[in-house]
């Protein structure tokens, strides 16, 4: 694409910010409308949306666009809008708190996903523009990944790692023993055996019949006639064309209907495969004309220091000289040039009766119209808005007015640097040199004036007392000068004090602390969209208002008791978060934070995070997608692979220390904690044979004490430190109530991840065969087995692909086509989730958020069971 097209996309994301500010954004800000409204949600979500397509078509542009001062700006603008874009979600999740009346007493975290498909229904807009993007700067902008990663890759081959990035653990092979090798050459030779066989008797079948139909025509078989064998081979030759040409014209119609997918183009053609190629030729570009642009700061500096800054210091001396002549005239007595930045004293004239009353009037009337002025905003006592990322998008509003809406650029057809800009960018900057060289000129003057006024009107007059006034001076200098008292920190440990970044970094690598994460992006965690979550939530709460009216009804008498052994009645489920709600809760939280500092300094985020789900849900996916997106090293304390290290009393301390201090000092970093909900589990663990090795909650003392301390500066981690602690459960629900509620007062943000719905799983199955090679997958195949795999995770899914198409598999694709009969074998190794374990999980999400607890406990049980678990008398 041509730059006019990334401009012209500049410009359409300008304009409609300017549509945002001056509409929606006040709209959304009416503090008339209560909190609990619908239409402050609607205000707020349609902003939401917009602010989205806008930061979609920023990050576009900013990617694209070689122009180096124009990519600046586009920056400037992209991280203030990705701030609004925070700050509003926070404020939909509130709304949506208040209006679904959650019992914040109970509630131990916020909902992490916000229903909106009835604001794209009137908005008459699809799912997709809820999808958060991943800005790609946050990794090609980076200079230190590569040596990074050439590092780690040294350290893995010293110590003889197992390489993280190319197989995940879940999927490393079984060790062949040498029974289990007999055992399967044994089979593959009696298979062998079988099909040879099976062979040979079929060609002597098919050599009888024909020998028999030969006698039935009454002729030898020996002799062929050459008339009857052209007839039989010019009939099977016109019956396949015409079915191969029936096959391609079936073909034709179900892709112009939009039922099979058009074949793939070649590379040459493929349209996709040529819009890489010109990002890869504009990425080059880019990087060259950055390079012009870094050089001319330094080359036209130098020319405006010489061209202008003569001129500018002669204004200078100039100004500054009438100044301090003017009063010499006025005082009698050469100023001090700190006299310039204060403010003049006024001296203060004692008022009479008369002039006092008036005064009080008229400070009265003054307060009393600024009371009237504020009006019902006071008397709400709202808090002070942060009007950060606001003011930052009304600034780069008018920047790109001012600067570039206007521009005539036909004599900049390659889109370098603009020299006019780069002037007035550093002409600031010759200013202060040239003005901190005046000032000091100015000052050696106006001391020699002194000094010689002095001596004029001194002269023949002693000097007294000039010493010690200077000593006076001297004196009342060193006032005020106290003791400061040194903030004391966390305490680090000496064998991790005495050791530089360099060697802890090895060290920690050594003992698999630090490892290589597979490359993994948030588009391929897929999923389904939500397309009815607002009426399942609303349906939710409905129920849950007319169970407790008619649980009043029951206590006061007024309506009978169910009998004994009525069946069960079912109620509406709260939606579960969809994958694509997942993905923008982990985009907003952890990724745009962690890629972006002006986004962790301004936005009260977090820095720990839950992922809370069935096993093989995504988690360690999400953590690994996370990494990869931000380009963030990934330590690793999940007790299974802490087990044996750094031990001693003051082992688990110095590791949790050294972990920390290095993610701290090569941020950004992600720090994974893998079946967290061991960790918070009280107590010093189970005796006997499961004792064996360090118990898993020995790291939870130096995580809180790090971490989460209640003085910041006991803290080794600051709050605008781009870290972020992810911690995983699989099992949520069998933590007790105190350390669920331990572990989400330390995970400041959780996200439940629930098992695939059937759209999710057929994207899941269409997903995992198109990276193992099945480009275009049957859809009446892809149906099946989503169907057949409905308590399966996407984990299971993906595993079952990796091990029966392999690459010696997808070699053999022309002459054997694939089937679903090969996903049946390595599917049944898999273990499903049961409904009770998933309805576990379900009840502890549900708990967590504050909603009815009876919602969840009763569903499928009656009003009665409800009760008595709750600890009711009534039976």
């Amino acid at each position: 694409m041509a730059n006019v097209t990334y401009d012209q996309l500049w410009k359409e994301g300008m304009v409609e910010l300017l549509d945002q500010l001056e509409v929606n954004e006040p709209a959304a800000e009416d503090r008339s409308v209560p909190q609990d409204d619908p239409q402050r949600f609607q205000h707020n979500a349609t902003l939401y949306i917009r602010y989205l397509q806008i930061v979609r078509k920023l990050e576009e542009a900013y990617d694209q666009i070689v122009h180096p001062q124009k990519r600046i700006d586009i920056k400037k603008t992209l991280v203030s809008v990705m701030g609004r874009v925070l700050e509003i979600k926070d404020t939909l999740i509130m709304i949506n708190r208040d209006i679904s009346k959650v019992n914040r007493e109970e509630a131990l975290t916020d909902m992490s996903a916000v229903n909106l498909d009835e604001v794209l229904v009137d908005l008459k807009l699809d799912p997709s523009v809820l999808e958060v993007p991943v800005p790609r700067y946050f990794v090609e902008d980076r200079e230190d990944m590569e040596m990074r990663e050439k590092l780690l890759d040294t350290y893995t081959l010293q110590f003889n790692l197992k390489d993280g990035s190319k197989e995940d653990e879940d999927d490393a092979p079984e060790e062949m023993t040498l029974e289990n090798a007999i055992r399967a050459i044994q089979i593959n030779e009696r298979a062998r055996q079988g099909r040879q066989r099976a062979k040979g008797m079929r060609e002597i079948q098919l050599e009888e019949e024909r020998e028999r139909r030969a006698m039935q025509l009454g002729g030898d078989p020996a002799v062929k006639d050459a008339d009857s064998a052209a007839v039989v081979i010019s009939s099977r030759w016109r019956g396949y064309d015409a079915r191969k040409k029936t096959d391609i014209m079936r073909q034709e119609e179900l892709i112009f209907i939009g039922m099979e997918h058009p074949p793939p183009l070649e590379p040459a053609h493929d349209p996709i495969v040529a819009l890489a190629k010109n990002r890869q030729r504009r990425k080059h570009v880019q990087r060259a004309h950055a390079e012009e642009y870094r050089q001319a700061l330094v080359s036209l500096k130098d020319e405006v220091a010489a061209n202008e800054a003569p001129e500018m210091r002669e204004e200078m001396l100039d100004q500054l000289r009438d100044w301090y002549i003017k009063e010499h005239e006025r005082t009698g007595a050469f100023p001090k040039l700190e006299q310039l930045t204060q403010e003049p004293v006024v001296e203060e004239v004692p008022l009479d009766d008369k002039q006092k009353k008036a005064k009080e009037k008229a400070d009265k009337e003054k307060a009393a119209k600024e009371a009237k002025k504020k009006g019902k905003a006071q008397e709400e006592e709202a808090p002070p808005v942060d009007r950060h990322f606001m003011e930052g998008m009304e600034s780069s509003f008018r920047l790109w007015s001012d600067k570039w809406q206007l521009r005539d650029e036909a004599n900049n057809f390659a889109q370098r640097f603009d020299a006019e800009l780069v002037k007035q960018q550093v002409r600031p900057e010759v200013e202060e040199a040239v003005r901190e060289e005046v000032r000091q000129r100015i000052e050696t003057e106006l001391q020699n004036l002194e000094e010689a006024f002095e001596r004029d009107r001194n002269k023949g007059k002693k000097k007294k007392g000039k010493g010690g006034k200077k000593g006076k001076g001297g004196k009342k200098g060193k006032k005020g000068k106290g003791k400061k008292g040194k903030a004391k920190g966390p305490k680090e440990p000496k064998d991790i004090a005495s050791k530089t970044l360099d060697q802890l970094y090895r060290d920690l690598v050594q003992k698999e602390l630090v490892k290589k994460h597979p490359s993994v992006h948030m588009s391929q965690y897929v999923g389904s969209f939500l397309n009815l979550g607002k009426a399942q939530e609303k349906a939710f709460f409905k129920a849950g208002e007319e169970r407790d009216k008619l649980d009043k009804l029951k206590a006061a008498g007024k309506v009978p008791e169910d009998e004994e052994g009525a069946p069960p009645v079912e109620e509406p489920k709260f939606p579960d978060p969809s994958v694509p709600q997942v993905r923008q809760a982990v985009t907003e939280w952890c990724i745009w934070p962690l890629g972006e500092q002006e986004l962790k300094d301004q936005w009260q985020g977090v820095n720990a995070v839950l992922l809370a789900g069935s096993p093989g849900v995504g988690k360690r996916t999400l953590a690994n997608a996370i990494a990869t997106e931000t380009g963030a090293n990934f330590f690793d304390l999940t007790p299974s692979n802490t087990n044996g290290k750094y031990p001693g009393k003051k082992g688990p301390y110095e590791m949790v220390f050294a972990t920390l201090k290095l993610a701290k000092a090569y941020q950004p970093s992600v720090v994974w904690i893998g079946d967290v909900e061991s960790v918070f589990k009280a107590g010093k663990g189970k005796k006997g044979a499961k004792a064996a090795g360090d118990p898993p909650n020995r790291i939870l003392k130096p995580l809180k004490e790090l971490v989460d301390h209640k003085s910041e500066k006991k803290r080794l981690l600051a709050r605008n430190d781009r870290v972020l602690i992810i911690g995983a459960t699989s099992a949520p629900a069998s933590a007790s109530a105190k350390e669920t509620k331990a572990m989400l007062s330390f995970f400041k943000k959780a996200i439940f991840l629930p098992l695939p719905d059937y759209p999710s799983r057929s994207m899941v199955w269409q997903e995992a065969l198109k990276r193992a090679g099945i480009t275009r997958p049957p859809a009446d195949d892809v149906q099946t087995l989503a169907r057949i795999t409905e308590n399966y995770t996407s984990g299971s899914i993906m595993r079952a692909v990796r091990r029966s198409i392999t690459q010696r598999r997808v070699d053999r694709l022309d002459r054997k086509p694939f089937g679903t009969n090969e996903l049946i074998a390595p599917l049944a190794k898999e273990t499903p989730i049961y409904h009770k374990e998933d309805k576990d999980n379900y009840e502890w999400y549900v708990k967590i958020l504050g909603l009815n607890a009876k919602s969840a406990d009763d569903s499928g049980k009656g009003g009665k069971k409800g009760k008595d678990a709750k600890g009711g008398k009534k039976k």
